[in-house]
């Protein structure tokens, strides 16, 4: 709506017995006066009730989060690798609408110096870098990330030395009597990894909008960090360091333990549930992949004092993401086993759990997906699968619980907005998601961007940052997020209902959007055109206009004395007024004449300089008020004569 806040610069003071002017301003059109209100203050905000505030039990495709399928990609040191992957991409297209997140296993062991056997049988002599005079691995690897951002999909990505995945370190035979030969080769000279690192490092970069996490790996069988010469303290530090040199600071970087940080950070293991990572450094981005989830009371050696690392991960992962794979619970450790929906529930919530295998291990997940959820949450209890209730909790999972807005305004007022929003899931959004407000209605789409506001304008927002949308440490702490926003609405909006939207999503230019859905109940929330979230409406009115009396002098008249170099005003009489006051623009200042005139003329004093041309603003005094707004607003140039 219009706009009638004042900005200060000329005026420092109003008293209600005088007028005061005499500061510098830059040109008069720009004249504004302190101690003014904007006349488009918000309007009170009242109840809505348009959509549900009820969290649905339905999927919420939501990126960066979920059950992810995994998809084993190895490359080799050829130009083979962009069509031997086309369908693998095929297969990407096929699960776009279902699962969101994938996770990228890729294979650089043929890179490596080896002699493997069995299928595929491979030798090579000497170690080889990615080279795109020798190889299209880059172009391979673009390839991929661009169909997943085509696909609005998002991937956490791991590298390791490991043919096909298979996590063979050496050749052997099985229990049933079956050959199975090496598959884990890692390069034998560390500069070779390091440039590997940088050579995939600089592709994820052009690609930060679609990568969740990547996952350090490199080492050992899977990318698991462990079984390698290379799990020393030292050769860890290197490899963990080179990812966080190469990859943006925007991008998490998992290792597999705590005590892998511990081995890139120093701070000592039997301390970690005490150290507290400070935003902007390189120990902020560092989270945890977990392929050992729920095994054992280590979860297969993850933890080495579970109590005390938990504390850790239950801040670290506040920012950073947190995830694996559930597998078989091993009784060597002893213990009750801890692979169910009664302890996962418990600590879901600590460990900020965002991601999982969806297909491993298969007896833990086809064993939630036939059991009915009974846990704690009464909103699952009985209605779902266990399953379901994983896949909806994993991540974060915004659910609108209340709206207040201005449901009815004139053009002469500001629009407001209040929205309670808690995060419900397990975890919380560590990308730089952007919110927005989209208005729509008779015609009219106008976005707000919450982060971009006109304060000039009376515009102002708060708590829109979803990253600071924080989930809760256990089922009954959820923590309510408060989000306001006042808009200066177009002037030139006609009568009518108008729809309100939040737009949660990136907007890195040539990124994808991404954008983030209300896990609210109900078909009438997300509109899949405007990628945002429906939270109510509003009526715009025509304002009653009632003609104010004129508070400042109108049809002045000038009158020139050649003889005796003066002027003289006149005006007409306002309304109401004791006082007029006459202020001149000089050496860029306005500087007050006289303001105890109480008839409507004035003469100035005589022998002006001929020739000089004067800017010079009358003003009323009504009710003790001075209208200084109107006075320069109607000022007139005069020269001597």
């Amino acid at each position: 709506m219009k706009n009638t806040n004042i900005r200060s610069s000329l005026v420092k003071r109003l008293a209600a017995s005088g007028l005061s002017i005499c500061l510098a301003v830059s040109a008069l059109p720009t004249v504004v006066y302190a101690g003014s209100t904007a006349a488009n203050s918000a309007s009170k905000i009242t109840a809505v009730n348009e959509i549900s505030y009820k969290e649905t039990l339905e999927d919420t495709h939501n990126p960066y989060r979920g059950f992810y399928q995994a998809y084993e990609i190895s490359y080799k040191r050829d130009s083979s690798n962009c069509k031997a992957q086309a369908s693998t991409l095929e297969n990407i297209d096929g699960i776009a609408s279902k699962y969101q997140l994938v996770h990228l296993l890729i294979d650089l062991s043929d890179f490596s110096a080896q002699n493997r056997k069995g299928e595929n049988p491979v030798k090579h002599s000497d170690n080889a870098y990615i080279d795109s005079s020798k190889d299209d691995v880059e172009k391979a690897f673009g390839e991929l990330l661009a169909r997943l951002r085509k696909n609005n999909q998002s991937a956490v990505i791991r590298f390791a030395y490991d043919y096909k995945y298979r996590g063979k370190t050496a050749d052997g035979v099985d229990e049933d009597g079956n050959h199975y030969y090496r598959t884990v080769w890692e390069p034998t000279d560390d500069k070779f990894i390091e440039q590997h690192q940088e050579k995939v490092g600089a592709v994820i970069s052009r690609y930060t909008d679609v990568i969740a996490a990547v996952e350090c790996g490199i080492i050992g069988p899977w990318g698991e960090m462990h079984t390698s010469d290379r799990t020393d303290a030292a050769s860890e530090k290197k490899i963990i360091g080179k990812w966080l040199e190469v990859l943006p600071e925007d991008l998490t970087v998992n290792v597999r333990k705590p005590s892998d940080f511990c081995a890139w950070s120093g701070v000592k293991l039997k301390n970690i549930d005490s150290y507290v990572a400070k935003e902007g450094t390189d120990a902020y981005r560092i989270g945890l992949y977990n392929d050992g989830y729920l095994g054992s009371v280590t979860d297969l050696g993850t933890y080495k004092d579970r109590d005390k690392e938990i504390k850790w991960l239950t801040t670290q992962t506040d920012h950073t993401l947190f995830g694996g794979e559930l597998v078989l619970w091993d009784d060597e450790e002893g213990g009750a086993p801890l692979n169910n929906i009664a302890y996962f529930e418990k600590e879901g919530f600590k460990t900020h759990t965002s991601y999982l295998n969806k297909d491993w291990h298969d007896g833990v997940m086809d064993g939630f997906r036939s059991t009915t959820y009974n846990g704690g949450d009464s909103l699952y209890k009985g209605k779902t699968s266990e399953f379901d209730y994983l896949r909806n909790r994993m991540g974060y999972r915004f659910v609108v619980r209340d709206v207040q807005m201005t449901t009815e305004l004139s053009a002469d007022e500001n629009f407001a907005l209040e929205t309670t929003i808690e995060n419900v899931g397990f975890g919380n959004l560590f990308k730089n998601e952007q919110t927005s407000v989209i208005i729509k209605g008779n015609g009219l789409e106008k976005e707000f961007k919450l982060w971009d506001l006109d304060s000039d304008k009376g515009e102002k927002a708060s708590n829109y940052d979803a990253r600071k949308w924080l989930s809760g440490t256990s089922l009954t702490d959820r923590k309510s997020n408060i989000m306001s926003a006042e808009l200066d609405l177009p002037d030139d909006m006609p009568e009518g209902t108008y729809k309100v939207y939040f737009k949660i999503a990136n907007r890195k230019n040539g990124e994808g959007e991404y954008p983030i859905r209300f896990s609210n109940e109900g078909s009438n929330v997300y509109d899949t055109k405007l990628k945002a979230n429906f939270v109510g409406s509003f009526k715009i009115n025509t304002p009653i206009k009632v003609e104010a009396p004129t508070s400042y002098p109108t049809n002045i008249k000038v009158t020139y004395s050649e003889k005796y170099h003066q002027v003289r005003f006149t005006w007409d009489k306002v309304e109401g007024a004791d006082r007029y006051g006459i202020a001149v623009y000089l050496a860029g200042k306005w500087r007050v004449q006289t303001q105890n005139i109480i008839d409507t003329i004035y003469t100035s004093p005589k022998n002006l300089t001929p020739g000089m041309s004067y800017r010079v603003a009358i003003a009323a005094r009504v009710n003790g008020k001075w209208d200084t707004v109107n006075a320069i607003k109607n000022a007139g140039t005069i020269t001597i004569k």
